[in-house]
C-alpha cells in the first residue's frame, strides 16, 4: 500500500510539473492573443513610469530589444505626456502597460483594454531605432482610448475616429509634430469619411 502510495505521488508530481510547464508556454504564446494577458503581465517585473496625473506600470515580454528598455520606457513617458497635455492630465489615475517584442521595426500594433483595469498592449519590432519611435503614433493612440468608455461594436467608430483624431492634436500641443504636419493629414485623409454608396450610416459602416 506505501509502494503503491509513492507510485501515485511519483505521477502527480510530475503530472504538476508538465502542467506548469504548459502554463508557462501558453503564457508565451498569450501575449500577442486577443486579450490582454492580465495574469501574465503580473508574473512579469514591472516598471512604473509617472504622467500627470498617473502611475503607469510598464511589462516587457520574454524578448530582447536592439534598443535598451530605458528607450522604451522614455518613448512612451513622451507619449503619456502627450496625452497629458490635450486633456490637462493621463485620462485614468493608473494602467497597465504590456510591450510584446515582435520581429521587424517600428511599432506594429497596439490594443487597449478595460475589462480587468486600465491596459495598453503595444506590439514593438525588436530591431526598432530611435527614430522608429520617434515617428510613433501608436503609443498616443492606443492611450487616448483610455479616455473613452467601452461602446458597443457598432458605436467603434466614435472610439477610434476620437483616438486618430485626438492622437494627432496632441503631439501637435506636445510639441512632438509640426502643425504643418498634421493638416496635410487632415486636408489628404479626411475626405475618405464622406458618405459612400451604401455605407448605411456612422453605425453600419465597416469603411472609412
Amino acid at each position: 500500500m506505501l509502494r503503491f502510495a509513492k507510485v501515485l505521488l511519483l505521477i502527480w508530481a510530475s503530472l504538476t510539473v508538465s502542467t506548469a510547464e504548459l502554463g508557462y508556454a501558453a503564457g508565451q504564446a498569450d501575449f500577442t492573443g486577443d486579450r490582454m494577458p492580465y495574469d501574465a503581465f503580473e508574473g512579469l517585473p514591472a516598471t512604473e513610469i509617472k504622467a500627470e496625473g498617473a502611475s503607469l506600470k510598464v511589462g516587457f515580454a520574454p524578448g530582447t530589444f536592439a534598443l535598451p528598455q530605458q528607450r522604451i520606457l522614455a518613448w512612451l513617458k513622451t507619449s503619456a505626456d502627450a496625452v497629458s497635455v490635450y486633456y490637462g492630465r493621463f485620462p485614468v489615475p493608473e494602467a497597465r502597460i504590456l510591450i510584446v517584442p515582435i520581429s521587424g521595426r517600428g511599432v506594429r500594433g497596439g490594443t487597449a483594454f478595460g475589462y480587468r483595469g486600465p491596459a495598453i498592449r503595444l506590439l514593438v519590432g525588436r530591431d526598432s531605432t530611435e527614430d522608429d519611435l520617434l515617428e510613433d503614433w501608436k503609443a498616443v493612440h492606443e492611450m487616448v482610448h483610455l479616455a473613452l468608455p467601452d461602446l458597443q461594436e457598432k458605436h467603434l467608430w466614435l472610439a477610434e475616429g476620437l483616438a486618430v483624431y485626438v492622437e494627432s492634436i496632441a503631439r501637435v500641443q506636445a510639441g512632438h509634430l509640426k502643425p504643418e504636419a498634421i493638416w496635410h493629414a487632415f486636408v489628404r485623409d479626411m475626405p475618405q469619411g464622406l458618405p459612400g454608396a451604401g455605407d448605411n450610416g456612422l453605425d453600419g459602416t465597416t469603411s472609412w
